[in-house]
């Protein structure tokens, strides 16, 4: 898989394809697959590299310049500044997360049959999508000898308060328990589309093209027609070539950022103005907890352990990894005080919440390759975010923890006692307060039966433009509350058959 076929190219490239995907990830990769092992002539067009297992770095601010968007340094611009990081290469952020699959929530199903109109989507009918993205991606829980003692005193400490959690369901086969997700596994067990649904697309003939952004999708009246764009160099990221490639069905799957500006800088139509509105997101935030003993930080699986039982009030617990450059850049203080709190890093747990956010956004073209991106938080969502920070600081005192590092502006900079923890709960918060991140952009390009608040259909073709598809997250009506890359494979899959029967 290490040489794919853009590197092949000495001139500027012509051709053309039955279907054309755009983005190798949670979408694309799903689909290619899907039409490519049904016998279906497809090219699959990538903006990033191809990287074997080899290829990633151990350093933690290289892997942020290699492997994502802006070199990791992305963000929502509000009321705060909100990192937002998706990688940049085949297999897209599958590539490179912490494998967290969940399946798409019941009630999720039932908002989105009204207003949108998508009462085709149930659980029962997505079922074997789900099965067979899980079996083909080797989804199972985490096994507890890859978990750390982090990992364990979050049970104890969700235990200890009448709740209930469990390992994380991932999709990982032969996970030695590294630590080194978030920066493309070295050992090849993060089963990702990279390692899966893309290398068995090129094995049944699909055409591969690294290194190759979509610029424009082409028209012809009212009809896809094809796509064009620049071919770069695989190392020095130039452009090499141009190419044009036709086709007779265009699925756009380069994710809830990219799509907007693709289908802007196309021209395509937007009478109502939605496209690239509605951005939803799961904010999450964490805290720090530092324990008697070694908690196994950093050479472990990052998340390993989840809690739901809070899921219907719109919050998700989950354990986290926490590599010691971004221990660094949480750390409070400077000098000695600093010094103290970082030589106690092999004691730290970092554990967060994401939640369920009622907050919207938008993307925009913006200078260069990089989007503009705003995102509002809703008040409520603050509120809610002090909430949980306030229980998981109580969680974390329950299972032992000598003291606790909100990171939350306004507050005790340590938090020694569940009393100093009410702080969390009587300041007055701002976004900029807190240190959040973004990490499952969502919507955009929605899907429904009104086009006057939707962009695609329910078969995930554009109301607007005959043989033009999205099939990714972008088509999401709301947020999940849960991780999305499951959902999104799933969704791929059953719409990616669906193609099979109209085309």
């Amino acid at each position: 898989m290490r040489h794919t076929l853009d590197r092949d190219l000495t001139a500027d490239l012509k051709t053309s394809a039955e279907f054309v995907v755009i983005g190798s990830g949670a979408g694309g990769g799903v689909v290619a697959q899907v039409l490519a092992a049904a016998g279906r002539d497809v090219i699959l067009l990538e903006a990033g590299p191809w990287y074997e297992g080899s290829d990633y770095s151990n350093d933690f601010w290289d892997s942020m310049k290699q492997l994502y968007w802006d070199k990791g340094l992305r963000a929502m611009r509000g009321r705060s500044m909100i990192p937002t990081m998706q990688a940049r290469c085949v297999g897209g952020t599958t590539t490179v997360n912490s494998s967290i699959c969940f399946r798409l929530p019941d009630y999720v199903y039932r908002e989105w049959h009204d207003p949108f109109g998508l009462t085709e989507y149930t659980a029962e009918q997505l079922e074997p999508s789900f099965d067979r993205t899980g079996a083909f991606t080797n989804i199972h829980p985490t096994d507890r000898e890859l978990l750390g003692r982090f990992d364990l005193l979050f049970e104890s400490g969700f235990a200890k308060l009448g709740y209930g959690s469990k390992p994380i369901q991932r999709n990982v086969r032969g996970c030695n328990g590294c630590g080194l997700c978030n920066q493309g596994c070295p050992f090849d067990a993060h089963m990702g589309t990279d390692r899966t649904y893309v290398p068995s697309a090129v094995e049944h003939g699909c055409r591969l093209y690294a290194n190759s952004p979509v610029e424009r999708v082409l028209v012809r009246g009212d009809q896809v027609h094809g796509v064009s764009g620049t071919v770069r160099d695989a190392t020095s990221g130039k452009p090499k070539h141009r190419f044009a490639i036709t086709a007779k069905v265009v699925i756009l799957a380069g994710g809830s950022m990219a799509n907007p500006v693709i289908w802007k800088n196309s021209g395509l139509p937007d009478p109502h103005g939605v496209v690239g509105r509605h951005l939803t997101n799961h904010p999450g935030i964490g805290i720090t907890s530092v324990f008697p003993g070694c908690t196994d930080i950093g050479i472990s699986v990052p998340q390993g352990f989840e809690s739901s039982d809070l899921r219907s009030e719109r919050m998700m617990f989950e354990t986290l990894g926490m590599p010691p450059e971004v221990a660094a850049v949480r750390m409070p203080g400077w000098g000695g005080t600093y010094k103290d709190l970082m030589s106690r890093y092999h004691n730290m747990a970092m554990w967060g919440v994401m939640v369920r956010a009622r907050g919207e956004g938008y993307v925009a073209k913006g200078l260069g390759s990089s989007p503009k991106i705003v995102y509002h938080l809703h008040d409520d969502d603050l509120r809610l975010m002090a909430r949980a920070l306030r229980l998981i600081t109580e969680v974390a005192f329950e299972a032992g923890a000598e003291y606790v590092i909100p990171g939350v502006r306004g507050v005790p900079k340590v938090l020694r006692t569940l009393k100093e923890a009410d702080a969390l709960l009587s300041h007055p918060l701002h976004p900029r307060d807190m240190m959040m991140i973004g990490n499952h952009p969502l919507g955009t390009m929605r899907m429904g039966d009104d086009p006057s608040i939707s962009v695609v259909d329910a078969n995930a073709e554009a109301h607007l433009v005959k043989n033009l598809h999205v099939m990714d997250g972008s088509i999401f009506p709301t947020n999940l509350g849960v991780n999305p890359m499951w959902s999104i494979m799933a969704f791929a899959d059953y719409n990616a058959n669906k193609l099979l029967t109209r085309y």
